[in-house]
């Protein structure tokens, strides 16, 4: 090989260069925007399903001593009583009595206030019961801590787990 041809060789590789870096920003820009837009999908589907989570209106907390459930909730909680005064939810008693809540109209807010209809026996043994038909105000914590004591959300033979994502029907309890 001759020293011109070398020569040659040496500038068709530093031209060949010279092309590699005058692309490689915009494939750094389009490595960038690709992934920024993966992130911003898999935002929008976590916010999907986290809005997905929380109760909706037509779900039914069944209450029935019948029913085994995994742990025992002893959980008492003061709720509004619209144009009344505040009753007591135990969940103790409303199991062993039976009834149900169910989730008529949603109000939103960080976290979600919710008017529920009871329908059962009790809410209560001592003087802050609720009645056999009540129309309450609660929050979807309070509503999440109910439908742990009742073992899930629905009624016997359908329901859904507390916290569960309700678009996976894998996660009926039998």
């Amino acid at each position: 090989m001759q020293a011109g041809d070398r020569k040659t060789k040496r500038n068709a590789n530093r031209r060949n260069a010279n092309r590699r870096d005058a692309h490689h920003p915009w494939g750094m820009f389009v490595l960038a925007a690709t992934i920024a837009t993966i992130c911003g999908m898999g935002l929008l589907e976590l916010v999907n399903r986290a809005a997905s989570i929380s109760p909706r209106v037509g779900d039914i907390i069944a209450f029935s001593p019948e029913r085994p459930i995994a742990r025992d909730v002893a959980a008492r909680l003061a709720v509004e009583r619209p144009g009344s005064a505040i009753c007591v939810l135990d969940v103790s008693a409303m199991r062993q009595s039976g009834g149900s809540l169910i989730v008529e109209e949603r109000q939103p807010a960080r976290n979600p206030v919710f008017r529920v209809h009871w329908s059962g026996l009790r809410t209560t043994g001592d003087d802050r019961n609720c009645g056999a038909d009540a129309d309450l105000v609660l929050r979807a914590s309070d509503l999440e801590v109910l439908a742990l004591g009742a073992g899930g959300y629905g009624v016997p033979g359908q329901r859904l787990a507390a916290s569960t994502v309700r678009m996976n029907p894998a996660t009926a309890v039998p």
